[in-house]
């Protein structure tokens, strides 16, 4: 019912938007605010979520929402470790690849074997760096942990 209410307040925005010619600023424009209302009603409809699904299982809602903010900055160091270790592949592969622009010209099996190899080179350095990061046992952990933080939470009744 509260999804309801969130719609009705957002659908007219669309049903009143005149039509406009592609390529005009105002159409970019148009787009843009729509994609920040469609934004706005995704934030608000997974906050009603969490809320019904809080309640649905007589769990406190701020205890709920501290857990998964422990469990999204859990995440979050995963995700940063990942992307400092998977940086240099991409970089490395770029470069490779500019290597073999510059040695072969374009539309040639040689060329092409050339980036394979640089692409191949860059996908082994990736999953090295998921192993090493521990990307699977980690998000886990994450998992695990908030899974024990949502079941300590108390009742709603509480």
């Amino acid at each position: 019912m509260k999804l309801l209410f969130a719609l009705a307040a957002v659908v007219p925005l669309f049903v009143t938007t005149p039509a406009l010619a592609e390529g005009d600023d105002s159409v970019r424009e148009c787009k843009a605010e729509a994609k920040e209302i469609l934004r706005t009603c995704k934030t608000v409809c997974k906050e009603e979520f969490r809320m019904d699904k809080d309640e649905c299982l007589a769990r406190d809602h701020e205890c709920a929402e501290a857990c998964r903010a422990g469990r999204d900055a859990c995440l979050a160091a995963i995700l940063l470790d990942l992307e400092a270790c998977i940086g240099p592949c991409n970089e490395a592969k770029r470069a490779d690849k500019e290597v073999c622009r510059s040695l072969y010209e374009r539309d040639t099996v040689e060329r092409d074997r050339c980036i394979d190899a640089a692409q191949l080179v860059a996908f082994q350095c990736r999953d090295e760096c998921r192993e090493n990061v521990e990307v699977g046992p980690r998000t886990r952990l994450c998992r695990d942990v908030n899974k024990a933080c949502l079941k300590a939470c108390p009742s709603d009744d509480d």
